[in-house]
C-alpha cells in the first residue's frame, strides 16, 4: 500500500548551533545525510585538543557552541555558499563577517567574531559549558565532516500536521525551525509519523528508510528569531502522544536531489 504527501520545506544547517538555510532543492548523500548539513561547528578551545587543528572528526554535542546551552545563538544567521567556499555570519545588531573558508586569516577573524558574540549571550541555567571560552571554527570544505548530535548519517523529517497540532495547543504558530529539520512533509494526520518506523519513503529519486523517532530537548523551546525560550514545547512533548520525541530520523539509501513540492510516497 502507498500513501502520498508533498515536501513543503527543505533545510540545511551548515554550522551546528546556528540558524539554518532554506532551499528550493537539496542534495542527499548515501549513508551521510544532507550534503552540507552540520559541516562546520564552533568548538570550545578550553576543552578541545588544539593540536587537532580545524579538520577534526565527530565529537559529542557538549564540545560545541549549541542552542541548548546558548539559546541566543539562534539569532546569529549564516549563509554557506559551497561553490565559492564562503561563509557569511551576521547578528541582529548588524555585525557581520564574510569568511573565505580556505583562508586561515579569515578563519581566525571568524573565531574572534564568534567568541565576541558569545560574550554578549547568557547561557542556559542547565548549560553543560556555561563558560565564555574562545571558540574555533572546525570542519572542512575538502571532505565530508559532519557534526550532527549523533555519529550517524541520518536526515530529520517533520510532519506538518503534527506541527499544526502544536500551533493549536500553544495558541500561536510554532515555527518549524525550532526543530531544525531537513524535510517537512504535508499530507498525513497528526502524529501518524510515529507509525513510520521501519518503513521507507521515496521522494523523486531519493529513497529513505525511517529508523527512529527523534528525541528532543529544551532546544525546541527557543524562538528561532528572538533567541529566547518562550514556549514550554519540550515539557508538552514529554507528556504528549510522542513521549518526548518530534519528527523521525531516516537513513539515506542513495545519492539524489529533492525539490520543494515533490510528491512523497510512504512504502508500507
Amino acid at each position: 500500500m502507498e500513501e502520498s504527501m508533498k515536501v513543503i520545506y527543505l533545510n540545511s544547517h551548515p554550522v551546528k548551533g546556528l540558524a539554518g538555510q532554506s532551499h528550493s532543492s537539496l542534495s542527499f548523500v548515501k549513508d551521510f545525510g544532507v550534503e552540507f548539513d552540520r559541516r562546520f561547528a564552533f568548538v570550545f578551545e578550553d576543552i578541545a585538543d588544539l593540536e587537532l587543528g580545524r579538520d577534526i572528526g565527530w565529537m559529542s554535542k557538549k564540545n560545541f557552541a549549541n542552542q541548548h546551552d546558548w539559546p541566543g545563538l539562534a539569532k546569529l544567521k549564516c549563509l554557506f555558499v559551497p561553490e565559492s567556499d564562503q561563509l557569511k555570519l551576521w547578528s541582529p545588531s548588524g555585525d557581520e563577517i564574510d569568511v573565505n573558508l580556505k583562508s586561515e586569516l579569515d578563519l581566525k577573524k571568524c573565531d574572534l567574531f564568534m567568541s565576541s558574540y558569545l560574550e554578549t549571550l547568557t547561557p542556559h541555567k542547565m548549560a553543560r559549558h556555561p563558560a565564555k571560552s574562545n571558540l574555533r571554527l572546525v570542519g572542512s570544505v575538502e571532505r565530508s565532516s559532519r557534526f550532527a548530535d549523533g555519529n550517524h548519517g541520518y536526515v530529520s523529517i517533520l510532519n506538518l500536521s503534527s506541527l499544526q497540532e502544536l500551533d493549536r495547543i500553544f495558541g500561536k504558530k510554532v515555527d518549524h525551525r525550532r526543530f531544525r529539520c531537513n524535510i517537512c512533509v504535508d499530507g498525513f494526520s497528526a502524529w501518524q509519523e510515529l507509525d513510520w518506523i521501519g518503513q521507507k519513503l521515496s521522494i523523486e529519486k531519493l529513497d529513505l528508510e525511517i529508523v527512529s523517532s527523534i528525541g528532543r530537548c529544551s532546544n525546541v523551546n527557543v524562538d528561532p528569531d528572538l533567541g529566547i525560550s518562550d514556549l514550554e514545547v519540550f515539557k508538552w512533548l514529554m507528556k504528549g502522544p510522542s513521549k518526548g520525541t518530534f519528527g523521525v530520523f531516516a537513513r539515506v539509501l542513495n545519492n539524489a536531489s529533492v525539490s520543494l513540492g515533490t510528491e512523497v510516497f510512504l512504502r508500507c
